[in-house]
Parts: structure tokens; sequence; C-alpha cells
């Protein structure tokens, strides 16, 4: 199988169940791109998951911020790593959360390679409009 039909198998949820979130680019992590649940209005609409496609391997610190989540930490629910089958720790901090990624030898093994796709689960529906920093707007 070619790589970019390997990763997509693996990823296609955030890509082909998906569509752009209203708030597309984290600036904490500029490597941090969202969509969110195809069928949600991004404005008027509430949806219960959010994808956030990292493509930059957070080497050093083996962890991602991210701050889209600032506001709402207490209506996250589970986060995941598409392909990979446990669920992430992650911790609140001042300006949104930090997830943990798992150990790069195991992601190496189930061959996740070039972009990894964090599976965010709400609690309850996002309320889109306390929102507004953290954020480009597209």
């Amino acid at each position: 199988m070619l790589p970019t039909s390997s990763w997509l198998e693996v990823n296609g949820p955030g890509i082909y169940k998906s569509q752009p979130w209203e708030y597309q680019n984290d600036t904490l992590t500029g490597s941090v791109w969202y969509t969110t649940t195809k069928g949600s209005s991004n404005r008027r609409s509430n949806f219960r998951t959010i994808f956030a496609t990292v493509l930059d391997y957070p080497y050093k610190t083996n962890s991602v911020r991210l701050g889209a989540f600032s506001n709402q930490v207490t209506n996250i629910a589970q986060i995941t790593m598409l392909g990979y089958n446990t669920a992430l720790k992650w911790k609140p901090t001042e300006d949104g959360i930090m997830v943990e990624f798992p150990p790069k030898n195991e992601i190496d093994r189930l061959e996740l390679k070039h972009a990894w796709t964090l599976k965010i689960t709400l609690t309850a529906q996002w309320p889109l409009n306390v929102l507004t920093e953290g954020f480009n707007l597209v």
C-alpha cells in the first residue's frame, strides 16, 4: 500500500467525514489544524467531535499544546489518536490543554507517520460563541 493511502486509511475520519472548523489553525501550535464532524454548521449548530491534525511530531516534549480548549476544558470527555486504540493523557494549562503523545516507538510500530490526527470527543455540545482566542480565523 502506498504511504499516502495507508495514512488516509487511518486518518480518513478527520478528512473525509469532516469539514473545516470555523477556527481552523491553532496559533499556540501553528502546525495543528482543526476540522469538525461533517454536517455540523460552524455557526449555528453544535457538535461533539473535533479533529486536530498535528503536522509536526513534538520530539522535544512528546506533547502538543492546543489553545482551542482554554475556555471549555470541562467539556472534554476523551482524546484519542486515530490508529492508536488507547485514550491519551491530557491536562489543562493556562492557555489551553497539553496532550501527551504515545511513545514514539509505539507510533512507529503502528506505522503512524507524517501527520497525526487527534479525535477530541466532548461531553456536551460545543458552544462556539465562547471562543475567540488562540486561533487564526479563516
